[in-house]
C-alpha cells in the first residue's frame, strides 16, 4: 500500500483528479482470507480518495461468500451491476436501471 500511496500522490500533483481501476478483485477474493481482502480493499480505496481520485473495483459475483460481498459493497458509495442485459447503478439517491448491449463499437446503453 505504500507504493499505492506514493503513486496516487504523484498522480494527484500532476493532474488534480484521476481514476484508478482494480480489475478484478475476484482473484483476491478466491485465494486470500476474507479479512485480508477487506483490509486491502479498504486501504486501496482510502489511498485513492485521499489523493482526490476515484477508485473503481470490479469483481465477479458469486466468487466469494455473499456476506463478504455485502461487506465489500459497504466500502464504496456507488455500485454498478451488469447482468448481461440490464445496467443498474445504485447510490445514495436510489437505483437507476437501463438496458445495455455490448457491440464492436463498445457498450450501448438505452
Amino acid at each position: 500500500m505504500v507504493k499505492v500511496g506514493i503513486a496516487t500522490r504523484t498522480l494527484f500533483q500532476q493532474s488534480g483528479i484521476f481514476t484508478s481501476v482494480l480489475d478484478s478483485a475476484s482473484i483476491l477474493l478466491a485465494f486470500n482470507p476474507p479479512k485480508l481482502v477487506i483490509r486491502a480493499l479498504k486501504a486501496y480505496s482510502n489511498r485513492i480518495t485521499e489523493a482526490s481520485g476515484i477508485a473503481l473495483i470490479t469483481y465477479t459475483e458469486g466468487v466469494a461468500d455473499p456476506a463478504l460481498e455485502e461487506e465489500i459493497k459497504e466500502l464504496f458509495d456507488i455500485h454498478l451491476h451488469m447482468d448481461g442485459s440490464t445496467l443498474s447503478v445504485a447510490g445514495a439517491d436510489g437505483v437507476n436501471e437501463a438496458p445495455y448491449r455490448i457491440t464492436d463499437q463498445g457498450m450501448l446503453i438505452g
